[in-house]
């Protein structure tokens, strides 16, 4: 990999194209990570909503950021499951 690519992943994501189009990110292993560590407590988040489904949605801010995991449906009961209408989703 060339060195330019190398510096600029230590700063930021870096995304390769092919014809316009996003094929490759390059990125730091802090970055990747942190990233990880994110994901693990959006799946951790969700199978707390399932075992709970009294529960409209649940919150966490860790030093890797916040994220959020709710129902997208109004309501805590979601159209029969109460799993049906869970909707997970970060935020920064």
């Amino acid at each position: 990999m060339p060195a330019i690519f190398s510096e600029a992943a230590a700063v930021a994501l870096v995304v390769i194209t092919r014809h316009h189009k996003p094929r490759f990110v390059i990125m730091s292993v802090k970055h990747y990570e942190a990233l990880l560590r994110k994901q693990q407590g959006i799946e951790a988040l969700t199978r707390i909503l399932d075992l709970l489904p009294h529960i409209a949605g649940l919150d966490i801010t860790t030093s890797a950021g916040s994220a959020r995991v709710s129902r997208d449906v109004p309501g805590n009961y979601p159209a029969g499951r109460p799993d049906s209408g869970r909707d997970v989703y970060a935020q920064s």
